[in-house]
């Protein structure tokens, strides 16, 4: 996914992960940094059977939370469960921005030769202003 972030110049940074100053080991890893408009989104992928629920939700934010101005996109594999949507929905409360989007959907826009950072913006602005975290285009 870096990859195809890399290619349409908006990959800041590849995957990476963070350790504790205090020998905790690994604390955190983040799968990727975009920027669009001059905003920085963190990126969660994940490849699980079941779809994704409040619990990946609620990891993800909580490294949105500990950085300034940091919003966030999660692309699943298997989609969303509706506790999922509705944690991400709560978000927007917080003023925390976070898109979700499934793989399906992910793939449809590459096989189409769509511009994927006007997917994501396009995504973005559906969650300020219809606060719809995960839309289809």
């Amino acid at each position: 996914m870096n990859s195809l972030f890399s290619i349409y110049g908006i990959l800041v940074r590849e995957t990476f992960t963070r350790k504790g100053d205090n020998g905790e080991g690994i604390i955190e890893q983040i799968d990727g940094v975009i920027e669009i408009d001059n905003q920085i989104y963190l990126v969660e992928m994940k490849w699980k059977k079941d779809k994704i629920g409040s619990e990946d939700i609620f990891a993800h934010l909580g490294r949105i939370y500990h950085r300034t101005s940091a919003q966030g996109i999660f692309i699943s594999a298997s989609g969303f469960a509706d506790s999922g949507i509705i944690a991400s929905k709560e978000a927007l409360v917080n003023k925390a921005i976070l898109v979700l989007t499934d793989l399906e959907e992910f793939i449809y826009v590459l096989d189409n030769e769509k511009d994927l950072t006007q997917y994501f913006k396009a995504k973005i602005r559906k969650a300020i202003i219809d606060k719809e975290p995960f839309s289809k285009p």
